[in-house]
C-alpha cells in the first residue's frame, strides 16, 4: 500500500473542526486557586517544550512562559477586522507578524514567539480545571497526529498518526502509523487494513503495539503524568460536550501528539478560524466557511493586511472517523485532511509523495 492511500483514510483523522457552543461546557470544574481574570492555559510547543498561556483579552495582552527553556514571550496583539478573519489575533514580533485563535477558556493555538526559535505552533487547553473530576469524560477513543521536526521513516516530511484508547481506570492503548518511506520505521497500515484485522474500540492490548497508564499529575491537577511504551511524558486535556482534545508532550526535540476523540461531528457548517505554518517555513491565518453541501470558502493571510480567497469541495466523510472529512485537492496535488471536535478544529494538507505540506489548528469563534 503507497503513502497516499495510507493517509486517505487515516490521516484524516487527524484534523478537528468546530461545531457550535457545547452546552455541557458551563459543566466545568474551576482549579483552586486561580484569581487572575486573565484565560489560562497549559501545553506543549512543537519541538516539544512544555508551555503555559495568560490571555488578557481586556488589556489584549499575552504572557507566554516556556517551561523547558525558561523563556518567557509577551506582548500585546490586536483583533483582527479583516472581511473573514475576524476575532484572529495577530502578534507583532521580531519584525513579522504572528497570529493566534483562542476559545474562550476552553483552547488556544498561536504560531507566535514561543521560547524557543524552533517551535512552529503552540497548542494549549484550559488549566483552570481540575481535570480529576473528569477522567470519565476524557476516557475514549482518539486519532492523533505527531509535531515536529521529527524523522518518520527517514525524513522530518513525513508524520507518524495513528489511533489509541483511553480507558477510565488509566491505560493507554495505541497503534502508531506512519507516512511516507518504507515503513521500517513504524507500522504502515490504513485504517481499513485496521478494520479487517479486527479492530474495535476501544483498542485493547491484543491489537495495540504501544500500551502504557495515564494519571492525574501528583502537583497540578491540570495535567496528566503518562508512561508509554517504558517513556514518561506529560499530557493535557480539555472536554467538555463534544469537544475533547488530548495532548501527549513528548520531550524536548520529540514533538508532541495531539488528539482528538472519535465521535459523530454533529452540525458541521459555519466558519472556522485557524493559524497554520508551512513546510517553507512561512505561516498565516485563515477562515473555512463550511456549506451544508460540504463546499468550502476560503480566506487567508500571511501579513495580516492583504487576504487571498478561494474555494474547493465538497468534501467526503471518512466512514470509520465520522468527524473526519477528505477532499483532494487535482491542482495542487495535495490531499485534505479536516477534523471536527466540537469547538475545535485541525486541518493537514499532504502532497501526493506523502509529505506534509502544512497544518494548522483553530476553532469557531
Amino acid at each position: 500500500m503507497n503513502a497516499k492511500s495510507i493517509l486517505l483514510v487515516l490521516m484524516t483523522s487527524v484534523f478537528i473542526f468546530s461545531c457550535g457552543d457545547d452546552s455541557e461546557d458551563n459543566a466545568m470544574t474551576p482549579n483552586p486557586g486561580n484569581t487572575s481574570s486573565a484565560n489560562k492555559y497549559s501545553g506543549a510547543a512543537s519541538y516539544g517544550d512544555l508551555v503555559t498561556f495568560s490571555i488578557d483579552q481586556e488589556a489584549q495582552s499575552y504572557i507566554l512562559d516556556n517551561e523547558t527553556t525558561g523563556e518567557t514571550e509577551s506582548g500585546n496583539y490586536d483583533v483582527m477586522s479583516l472581511s473573514g478573519l475576524e476575532g484572529v489575533y495577530k502578534v507583532s514580533a521580531q519584525g513579522n507578524n504572528f497570529f493566534g485563535v483562542e476559545l474562550d477558556d476552553k483552547i488556544v493555538v498561536g504560531n507566535f514567539p514561543s521560547g524557543n526559535a524552533q517551535n512552529d505552533i503552540s497548542f494549549g487547553v484550559s488549566s483552570e480545571i481540575d481535570n480529576s473530576t473528569r477522567l470519565n469524560e476524557i476516557a475514549g477513543d482518539y486519532i492523533y497526529i505527531r509535531l515536529g521536526n521529527v524523522n518518520i521513516n527517514g525524513s522530518t516530511s513525513y508524520k507518524e498518526y495513528g489511533v489509541f484508547s483511553l480507558t477510565a481506570d488509566g491505560n493507554i492503548h495505541l497503534i502508531d502509523l506512519a507516512s511516507g518511506g518504507d515503513g521500517s520505521d513504524s507500522q504502515v497500515l490504513s485504517v481499513e487494513d485496521l478494520a479487517s484485522a479486527g479492530l474495535e474500540w476501544p483498542i485493547d492490548e491484543s491489537f495495540s503495539n504501544l500500551d502504557g497508564t495515564w494519571t492525574i499529575s501528583g502537583s497540578k491537577s491540570d495535567r496528566f503524568d503518562i508512561s508509554l511504551d517504558g517513556s514518561n511524558y506529560t499530557g493535557y486535556a480539555y472536554a467538555a460536550g463534544t469537544t475533547t482534545v488530548f495532548l501527549m508532550d513528548l520531550g524536548t526535540g520529540n514533538g508532541f501528539a495531539i488528539g482528538f476523540k472519535v465521535t459523530e461531528p454533529g452540525n458541521t457548517t459555519g466558519d472556522y478560524k485557524y493559524i497554520d505554518t508551512w513546510a517553507d517555513g512561512s505561516k498565516g491565518a485563515g477562515n473555512f466557511t463550511v456549506s451544508s453541501e460540504g463546499n468550502i470558502d476560503w480566506t487567508y493571510t500571511e501579513d495580516g493586511a492583504e487576504i487571498e480567497t478561494g474555494s474547493f469541495g465538497p468534501v467526503e466523510q471518512v466512514d470509520l472517523l465520522p468527524n473526519v472529512f477528505y477532499y483532494y485537492d487535482y491542482d495542487g496535488e495535495n490531499d485534505i485532511y479536516l477534523v471536527v471536535a466540537g469547538d475545535a478544529y485541525m486541518h493537514f494538507i499532504f502532497n501526493d509523495l506523502g509529505e506534509l505540506q502544512s497544518y494548522g489548528c483553530g476553532a469557531q469563534i
